[in-house]
């Protein structure tokens, strides 16, 4: 038996999304170094024209979130 692949559209530019990791390695955004713990932080999506495409997408780290916080 198959399984039917979920069909998940493209992302748009500025999608946001929430991301959470173990850091084992640093991570900096805005400033702020951050490793060895668990942490959350808020991506934004981008579309730019490069060499390899006219739109290639990128998700870029914009913030910190703590526990309680919201996207």
């Amino acid at each position: 038996m198959r399984w039917a692949e979920p069909v998940v559209a493209p992302p748009k530019d500025g999608d946001q999304r929430e991301c959470s990791a173990f850091l084992f390695f640093p991570k900096t955004i805005n400033g702020e170094t951050r490793w060895l713990e668990r942490a959350r932080w808020l991506q934004v999506y981008t579309q730019e024209e490069d060499d390899l495409g006219p739109y290639c997408g990128r998700w870029s780290a914009i913030r910190w979130l703590r526990t309680g916080d919201e996207a």
